[in-house]
């Protein structure tokens, strides 16, 4: 992600010592929250996308795909404000998984650390991924273990 550079930014305004310092860390710093919901929000729409795309055992290109499809993005579409209820109201309500956020308790609470976000993002892509495989009658054999459980 390249929103990793705003804190560059910061970085480098503190050692030039420019006017208006706080005024202009504060601005990037809300630049730096808009573009990472951002990033979770699409985030979390791809991954309704990757989930419906598994469950979809029918010719992708028959009247029923489409339409389903249709339905599918006007959910994600209108999918914003990332929260834990909102995703897992999309989960549901799109394809029918409940309990995506299931593991994010696991994850710890440390917002301050883009670790957490991944761990976000794994925990959400484990839990699609088994309920899928679940649904499809496949095995799911991997155990959940978070990526960065040091924070």
């Amino acid at each position: 992600m390249r929103i990793k550079y705003i804190q560059f930014i910061q970085n480098d305004l503190r050692k030039a010592g420019v006017n208006k310092e706080d005024y202009k860390i504060w601005y990037l710093n809300q630049t730096y929250h808009l573009h990472l919901v951002s990033s979770w929000q699409v985030f979390i729409q791809d991954q309704v996308r990757w989930s419906f795309d598994e469950l979809l055992d029918i010719d992708k290109s028959s009247y029923a795909s489409e339409l389903l499809n249709k339905n599918i993005e006007k959910y994600i579409s209108s999918f914003s404000t990332p929260s834990k209820d909102n995703t897992e109201n999309l989960f549901k309500e799109t394809i029918g998984i409940e309990k995506i956020t299931f593991l994010w308790e696991a994850c710890g609470k440390n917002f301050s650390s883009m670790k957490f976000l991944y761990n976000l993002a794994y925990a959400t892509s484990f839990q699609a991924e088994q309920v899928v495989q679940e649904i499809i009658g496949k095995p799911f054999n991997k155990k959940f273990s978070l990526r960065h459980p040091e924070i």
